[in-house]
């Protein structure tokens, strides 16, 4: 394969996976550490700034996978 092809796909999926990412970790890691905090503090920081429609999208996905105290 050629070698400029692999770059794209892989920057292609870590742009994807990277957002899509923080949906698992909200669940796995109800009061998350520094390092979880660290790694998506960019994502953070569109929640924060309240960016037009990204930081909107960041936290309704990240809303979704917050575990559900329905008893």
């Amino acid at each position: 394969m050629n070698p400029a092809r692999m770059v794209a796909i892989i920057f292609t999926a870590v742009v994807v996976l990277y957002p899509l990412s923080v949906g698992p970790a909200v669940r796995m890691n109800p009061q998350p550490g520094k390092a979880v905090i660290a790694f998506y503090g960019p994502l953070r920081w569109l929640v924060l700034h309240q960016v037009p429609f990204a930081g909107d999208a960041v936290l309704w996905y990240a809303n979704l996978w917050t575990p559900s105290h329905e008893y």
